[in-house]
């Protein structure tokens, strides 16, 4: 779902409940990574405990996770040359080292047997057109993945009931192909007529149109989401943010990004918005209070810039 704030709390409690459950405590260390939260204890007492377990295809399982979700992608190059049974976990890893180490033939081999395993799955395919297209130039990459997906049938209930990251990439990959306005059309055709529940269907539709430019849209689905269906976690208040301030309605932007903040102090996104949204209302003392809680110094927004007004900075100069 994408919550990785509840899904820290569930594998540290987990972990806490069974120190020799390695895998959720290894869980516990990546999700923390993703909410910003401090974890070098428990990093080394869990690296120190998986150490001293004998040699296994386990023990390198977690080892590999730790030096994955700590970028140290050279001490897992040892995991390539394992012959252990082909899992959808050991060939995501497969993948991912690989991709990061620039071996594109591993990388492919493994991302092919991935979607034989799972044919209808989008995930495995998201990863496939990665592995397969990513060294592609901007004109023959949109082609490509176009023609790719045309000739894949893919369970779409991942996209409209299945886990946060299918739908994320899948609807990422209609932006770069150009074909947002027909997923988006095909959306509203099935709001229009299914009996399931809507708020997984109009978060597709509403992320849809903000990639796709319909900020008007996609503020009112994001409204639609928010008061009339209850739909009042972290992420979701915080896009909703992002279209409210796309679609110029700023004050629900700011009412909304109060709101993203004190479900989750940790979403950086949220605070670094809000801190930029005071500014331009020049309440500055409220800008510092959310900028300065943007822990992490590398943090990058994936949704929100700024620029200064030079011009206005100029005529505010004295001429002599």
């Amino acid at each position: 779902m994408g919550d990785m704030k509840n899904a820290h709390q569930h594998f540290l409690r987990s972990y806490h409940l069974d120190a020799k459950n390695y895998l959720s405590g290894v869980y516990a260390v990546m999700t923390s990574q993703l909410i910003d939260k401090e974890n070098m204890k428990m990093q080394s007492i869990l690296r120190d405990s998986i150490n001293q377990e004998e040699p296994s295809e386990s023990r390198m399982l977690y080892k590999t996770l730790l030096n994955i979700s700590n970028n140290n992608v050279l001490s897992s190059i040892d995991w390539l040359n394992n012959d252990y049974k082909q899992r959808p976990l050991y060939l995501a890893m497969d993948i991912v080292i690989a991709l990061n180490l620039n071996r594109l033939d591993y990388a492919q081999k493994s991302s092919k047997k991935l979607s034989i395993l799972l044919p209808n799955d989008i995930l495995p395919h998201m990863m496939y057109i990665d592995s397969y297209f990513s060294e592609l130039n901007d004109d023959k990459y949109p082609r490509e993945v176009y023609k790719y997906l045309k000739n894949t049938k893919l369970n779409f209930a991942d996209l409209y009931f299945g886990p946060a990251i299918s739908r994320y990439l899948y609807i990422q990959q209609n932006l770069i192909t150009g074909r947002l306005f027909f997923l988006r059309e095909h959306l509203k055709d099935l709001i229009a007529t299914t009996k399931e529940p809507l708020h997984e269907l109009i978060s597709s539709l509403a992320f849809a149109s903000l990639l796709d430019g319909a900020y008007e849209e996609s503020y009112t689905l994001y409204n639609q989401l928010i008061d009339e269906l209850k739909v009042r976690d972290a992420k979701t208040l915080f896009l909703g943010a992002v279209a409210s301030t796309a679609a110029g309605h700023h004050e629900n932007a700011i009412a909304l990004l109060e709101l993203s903040k004190m479900k989750d102090k940790t979403f950086a996104e949220s605070r670094y918005a809000l801190g930029l949204l005071y500014l331009e209302i020049q309440n500055n003392e409220g800008a510092v209070i959310q900028l300065s809680n943007v822990a992490n110094n590398s943090f990058v927004s994936e949704y929100f810039n700024f620029d200064i007004d030079t011009d206005k900075l100029l005529g505010l100069r004295k001429i002599p």
